[in-house]
């Protein structure tokens, strides 16, 4: 499955530092998140989606399909295995 490069995007300028929108560069990878269409869609550990300077979930700009952000707890800990070792093994 592929390494996708995306840019998160928070609009929460109140609870900004710079009170300046903030943008951050993330890596996920395109899997199947729908059994009946299987279609590859981009997915991001929710670590990753944090917004730097105040901790909400920011969002991608990404136009193709939905990214899907999913948590880093035991419920999806394979999934997150897979996607870091993924990510790590990209140049």
């Amino acid at each position: 499955m592929t390494v996708v490069d995306l840019t998160f995007v928070c609009d929460r300028i109140d609870e900004h530092t710079r009170r300046q929108p903030t943008s951050w560069a993330v890596k996920g990878q395109e899997r199947v998140m729908d059994s009946r269409s299987q279609l590859v869609t981009p997915v991001v550990i929710a670590s990753d989606a944090m917004c730097p300077d105040c901790g909400n979930t920011g969002v991608a700009d990404y136009a193709d399909a939905t990214v899907y952000v999913i948590p880093d707890d035991d419920s999806f800990a394979l999934q997150v295995e897979q996607i870091r070792e993924e990510i790590e093994g990209t140049p």
